[in-house]
């Protein structure tokens, strides 16, 4: 009686052991090598085979009986001296029970005991994490082997609807780590707040929601310094980086403006600076002259351009000259024709502050007259006798300490604008 026999190894393209999963790794092959020896026994005599046979696969789930998972086959495989090699295309969900039996049918005629599938073909799991594919993970979805060393950081992942880096792992727990941390992402749909914590502070903390949030950290130093860090105030879209709960940089993202010793900066000025600022070279190309604001008394707002003197009830206001050749004159009112200040001092709270600005140096445009004569580039101007007016000088003796300016334009008659360097003397 012939019968034949075949002795089988199982290879599989798959890995041995769990390494970090990206988007460019590409798939596990879907399939298993089966290398062979197929012999035919007659009495007792073995013989190699050699030529073509039709044969059949067939996974069980038990080693007698049990249930058919999938077939492969019949097919037709060249053997020579007995050695065969075929490709079987039983996928990684084939391998999802806990043991599967290979049954070999060679020319009809099945072969006993079945091979029993050991551990390379469960390697197709080696680039899966809870159903999800190595290339459908994130870069940054990185899996790092655990230790019981108290100073390894935790990267391990369980990711389902939900994304949950867990702080409980018993390894852990009993290194009594010191720097306990996890990412717990909440909410079936993702849409939960993330939050890195330990204890009772929380290291990362981002909003679920983009209104009418609680002012709270983002990013704080650690449990034990939660106010070391940055924050953020929904209720004005200000980030505040703070030290010990004082802000030392503020950014309000709705106004565009940044503040510096300060977690409210002003409106409309685009840096606020709360404290002493130190540099070497400040250029300022937002206006021309150096402007002190001033409480100025009168019945209605003043032009700028208008020329102020001292107010004499003594309460360190201005007023608008009104008479020629005034020593108490204080300089012009500054962003006549378009031209701003371009440095204010001001100390706010006490009498040297105010709400007009006006020019003590620098160039502005000032309200002259030209009654007394044409003013030319270089003249020296003073008040005039009309309200708010500078005139040329006519009369030297009369202008010590009335002096305002040097004229940089020309004013031929009447009324107007001239451009003046402001240099009181």
């Amino acid at each position: 009686m012939k019968r034949l026999v075949t002795v089988s190894v199982i290879s599989a393209l798959a890995w041995m052991g769990l390494a970090t999963v990206s988007r460019a790794q590409t798939s596990t092959p879907q399939v298993i090598r089966l290398q062979g020896f197929l012999s035919r026994v007659t009495g007792s005599t073995r013989t190699p085979v050699s030529g073509p046979v039709t044969m059949t696969f067939r996974l069980y789930n038990n080693d007698i009986g049990g249930t058919l998972q999938t077939t492969f086959g019949p097919t037709t495989v060249t053997v020579t001296n007995g050695i065969y090699e075929v490709e079987l295309p039983f996928t990684r969900n084939r391998f999802a029970g806990a043991n599967r039996y290979l049954e070999i049918e060679a020319d009809g005629e099945t072969m006993t005991p079945r091979l029993r599938m050991t551990s390379a073909p469960y390697a197709y799991v080696a680039d899966t994490l809870d159903g999800f594919e190595g290339p459908e993970l994130d870069d940054t979805a990185e899996i790092a082997a655990h230790t019981a060393d108290p100073d390894a950081h935790r990267e391990h992942a369980s990711l389902e609807e939900s994304l949950e880096i867990d702080a409980d792992i018993a390894a852990h727990a009993a290194a009594a780590d010191p720097h306990p941390s996890y990412l717990r992402k909440a909410g079936g749909t993702m849409t939960g707040a993330i939050t890195f914590t330990s204890g009772a502070g929380a290291m990362l903390n981002m909003y679920s929601t983009g209104f009418n949030n609680v002012e709270r950290p983002v990013i704080a130093h650690s449990p034990a310094f939660p106010t070391w860090g940055l924050k953020y105030r929904d209720s004005d879209d200000t980030y505040v980086f703070q030290g010990d709960g004082l802000p030392a940089l503020a950014v309000n993202l709705t106004n565009r403006t940044v503040g510096i010793g300060t977690g409210t900066p002003g409106a409309g000025m685009a840096l606020d600076i709360v404290g002493t600022t130190r540099t070497q070279v400040l250029t300022i190309t937002g206006g021309s002259d150096v402007a002190e604001p001033f409480e100025v008394s009168g019945a209605a707002p003043m032009e700028p351009g208008t020329v102020v003197s001292i107010d004499p009830d003594g309460s360190g206001g201005l007023r608008m000259s009104d008479r020629p050749y005034d020593r108490t004159v204080a300089g012009v009112i500054s962003g006549a024709n378009g031209i701003k200040p371009g440095l204010t001092l001001e100390q706010e709270g006490t009498v040297a502050s105010g709400t007009v600005p006006v020019a003590m140096t620098g160039r502005v445009f000032c309200r002259a007259d030209a009654s007394s004569g044409p003013i030319r580039p270089g003249d020296l101007l003073t008040t005039s006798a009309v309200p708010g007016h500078a005139m040329r000088v006519e009369d030297p003796s009369l202008a010590q300490g009335a002096i305002l300016g040097k004229a940089l334009g020309s004013l031929d008659a009447g009324r107007g604008l001239v451009l003046v360097l402001i240099n009181l003397q």
